[in-house]
């Protein structure tokens, strides 16, 4: 198996934890490499260890449809389990005793560029812009056209972080 690790690096907790997880994997001769911002080709799982912020973060900057196991160290924890030790989760993907939850993604077109995400995306004016012509499309298929100083449009995730 081969892993993608990512580290929130300003929680010692999880640095801490990502070490002892990084034994685990070199004690049962796993592949594994931190994240770099590319997911190698073989890929199997992808363990953030951090917080919800953390995993949306991955998510977005990844974009490549891996499994991931979110490792809590935040406040929330929507995206993301705690409690078990290194071993124990390790053990659970080995076993396949999982269940993968299916997330649908936001592509969303602004001023020319694209951008991703997860959970919710938010356009609102700014000091120049007040009012603005927004064109809600799913699939090209145009749904509605607003005059507005912002939308939000969220997935089925939500806001968590």
């Amino acid at each position: 198996m081969k892993f993608c690790l990512v580290v929130n690096n300003t929680k010692p907790l999880a640095q801490e934890f990502a070490k002892s997880f990084i034994e685990e994997l070199k004690a049962r001769s796993f592949e594994y490499y931190l994240f770099d911002g590319v997911i190698a080709d073989g890929t199997d799982f992808a363990v953030v260890f951090g917080g919800d912020g953390t995993i949306l973060k991955f998510v977005r900057s990844a974009r490549v449809a891996v499994p991931v196991l979110g490792v809590n160290f935040g406040k929330m924890g929507f995206l993301a389990e705690s409690g078990k030790a290194a071993g124990e989760y390790i053990d659970e993907l080995v076993k396949k005793n999982y269940e993968l939850d299916k997330r649908c993604f936001l592509e969303v077109e602004c001023l020319g560029k694209k951008y991703y995400a997860l959970n919710e995306v938010v356009i609102g004016r700014s000091d120049t812009i007040n009012l603005m012509d927004i064109d809600i499309k799913t699939n090209s298929c145009s749904l509605d056209r607003y005059r507005a100083d912002g939308v939000i449009v969220c997935t089925p995730t939500g806001s968590t972080a």
